[in-house]
């Protein structure tokens, strides 16, 4: 169930009353989650005996009012948790191929507003593709969506890349609006499965000039 199912629906005293019998809550994808969320869990935390855990990766789409940095990286995250912070490194199960792990760790390593650099890495990386081959599309913009829709194509799945967070997907894929992506976007359309060779990047020919 989603957090906002469950949370936006109720008061205060509804609140209170109802998650006072749990010992934690645990909230995964947290970096997606608006202020409006994170308050009504600060609410749960000082007037019930619950303890927040949230999950999340930072470097994953943020909630929409929170413009480039997630509120799980400000004092609403770490006062809900207690301060107690804990980065899970890699382990030898992870679910990414070698090389795939390290292009994640290479876009991670440029700052936020390097979003021109990281969309010339990925194309350099990616195979490109001007056509809809792919029976998975994910896409920044609702108007892309539209615009393949209209197509009439057989497509698996035909989401937005923020719907796209958490999830893994199987087989090839392409990714569009790679001119409109920042650090962040970029990050969750590439690490939706685990190996980097099943992407495809959507150019038009007209913009192939931006990247070589």
């Amino acid at each position: 169930t989603t957090v906002n199912c469950i949370l936006k629906n109720m008061s205060k005293y509804e609140l209170t009353r109802h998650f006072n019998k749990y010992d934690y809550i645990l909230v995964d994808e947290s970096s997606q989650l608006i202020q409006t969320i994170y308050k009504i869990l600060e609410h749960i935390k000082n007037t019930t005996k619950c303890k927040i855990i949230l999950i999340g990766d930072p470097n994953q789409c943020v909630g929409k009012d929170a413009l480039e940095e997630s509120w799980i990286n400000t004092r609403f995250g770490y006062e809900l948790c207690d301060s107690n912070l804990i980065e899970l490194q890699k382990h030898d199960e992870i679910r990414y191929t070698k090389e795939t792990d390290e292009l994640l760790q290479e876009i991670k390593s440029y700052p936020d507003n390097a979003s021109r650099k990281i969309r010339k890495l990925i194309y350099n990386r990616l195979k490109h593709t001007t056509s809809y081959e792919t029976k998975t599309h994910i896409a920044y913009y609702h108007r892309t969506i539209d615009k393949i829709k209209e197509k009439g194509l057989e497509c698996e799945k035909l989401e937005k890349i923020h719907s796209n967070q958490g999830k893994t997907i199987k087989g090839e894929y392409t990714i569009h609006d790679l001119n409109h992506l920042t650090k962040k976007l970029i990050y969750t359309a590439v690490s939706r499965c685990t190996d980097y060779r099943d992407r495809k990047l959507f150019v038009e020919e007209a913009d192939k000039k931006r990247y070589e």
